[in-house]
């Protein structure tokens, strides 16, 4: 079975959540694997740039009741990615295939936008019109909210 994507999101932590949601928000679909929430319960302080970044598709309104304060605003790193991917989960335009791993195929050194995700059982064959992989993106939640809104911006640009 192949499974076709406009956009493939690799990697566990914040970013893939992020990117994916930032993505949809612009009407461009994805698909996320290898996806693993946080655990980390500790309170991470989140800036006006990062609140900023995520309002405008909704996305702080989803995280605004499971804040721990809102002024400052806080919550816990677990919380945000598990609230995030029942989000992705909702959303039409996103998939999720959490602790699924990512194979892609190699053409010299450039990996293509084509692979196999698995669940180490079962596997299916993937191809993407883009390729994103979060794995070098910090999983520091305000770094994360930065590099993945960075990141789909200079998408968006080179659709454009």
């Amino acid at each position: 079975m192949l499974i076709d994507t406009p956009l493939l999101i690799t990697g566990s932590g914040p970013a893939a959540l992020i990117i994916a949601k930032l993505a949809s928000g612009r009407g461009l679909g994805s698909l996320i694997a290898g996806h693993s929430s946080s655990q980390d319960e500790t309170a991470v302080l989140l800036s006006n740039a990062a609140v900023n970044i995520l309002s405008p598709h909704g996305l702080f309104d989803v995280l605004r009741p499971y804040l721990l304060s809102q002024d400052p605003v806080r919550m816990s790193r677990a919380a945000f990615e598990q609230v995030l991917k029942h989000h992705c989960v909702a959303d039409m335009n996103t998939t999720v295939y959490d602790n699924f791993s990512y194979s892609p195929i190699r053409n010299g050194i450039e990996p293509q936008r084509s692979g196999t995700i698995s669940d180490g059982t079962y596997s299916w064959d993937i191809n993407a019109d883009r390729w994103i992989d979060t794995a070098i993106i910090s999983t520091d939640l305000e770094t994360a909210i930065n590099w993945s809104d960075k990141i789909v911006t200079d998408l968006f640009a080179k659709l454009n």
